[in-house]
């Protein structure tokens, strides 16, 4: 990716996996990001770099899920979440909007096991994301 499926663009990637790669890398080997179609979430995917044209990034989509629902006062997180306390930017999770540092009571979550770069369900008892909003 680039191209998308027509009418379809991406919203909100995120890099992840960065434990992977060797000391002193820059760049992004694994993403997460959401697909939009007309205006509306469709599908959260995971990636790997394929390749680079020029200083563009080309990653190829390991696997995909459906976006999931997410009910009033909560929002998708991904890239910034921690499990136990312990920082994990493999999890996305659907939590509460509040004013801490730590937004907590997931109702949902995954993971996207590296490098094989597939979904796996997660429980969300012990997940929180960051708050990058600094309130809510």
């Amino acid at each position: 990716m680039p191209p998308y499926p027509p009418g379809t663009a991406t919203r909100n990637a995120a890099c992840i996996g960065r434990q992977l790669d060797p000391p002193g890398n820059s760049g992004c080997r694994f993403t997460v990001g959401i697909l939009e179609t007309a205006g509306t979430y469709t599908w959260v995917y995971a990636a790997r770099l394929d390749h680079y044209s020029g200083k563009k990034a080309f990653f190829r989509v390991t696997d995909a899920i459906p976006y999931p629902a997410v009910p009033q006062g909560y929002y998708l997180a991904f890239g910034l979440c921690r499990v136990n306390g312990e920082r994990d930017d493999t999890v996305i999770a659907v939590v509460r909007r509040s004013a801490e540092e730590w937004h907590g009571d997931a109702v949902w979550a995954q993971k996207v096991e590296l490098p094989a770069g597939k979904w796996k369900v997660i429980a969300p008892g012990n997940i929180e994301c960051l708050n990058e909003d600094g309130d809510s």
